[in-house]
């Protein structure tokens, strides 16, 4: 984000710091904007992941203690938990849903590709 901020405040040709050093100065920092983005999607999927499994397991305690079973607890026969809440944790985890789902990773995905763009166009 700053670094697109910079590049929007600032005249191109003469305030960033790497176009004195031409076509290797974008060179590395397309690099490090890439860098950034793969660790930032990488961390942003690692909590997912134990999100999922956290959820999962809460799932399965819920299964245990009944709450999706119809006319358990409710003498009208409904669930405490609608039966979507057992798929929680369990969809959306792989690399192409997360980037072309509305979340986290293709945020920071796109603004990626942003700031890969202003680096490139003068």
């Amino acid at each position: 984000m700053a670094l697109i901020g910079a590049l929007l405040i600032t005249r191109q040709p003469e305030g960033v710091v790497w176009k004195v050093y031409g076509g290797w100065g974008n060179i590395v920092a397309s690099a490090a904007v890439v860098l950034v983005v793969a660790y930032s999607t990488a961390w942003q999927r690692r909590n997912n992941k134990f999100r999922g499994r956290n959820a999962q397991v809460i799932s399965r305690i819920d299964k245990a203690l009944h709450c999706f079973e119809r006319g358990y607890f409710d003498p009208e026969g409904g669930a405490l938990f609608p039966d979507e809440w057992l798929e929680y944790g369990r969809k959306g985890t792989t690399l192409r849903g997360r980037l072309f789902g509305v979340n986290y990773v293709s945020a920071t995905f796109l603004l990626g590709i942003l700031a890969l763009i202003m680096i490139w166009v003068p």
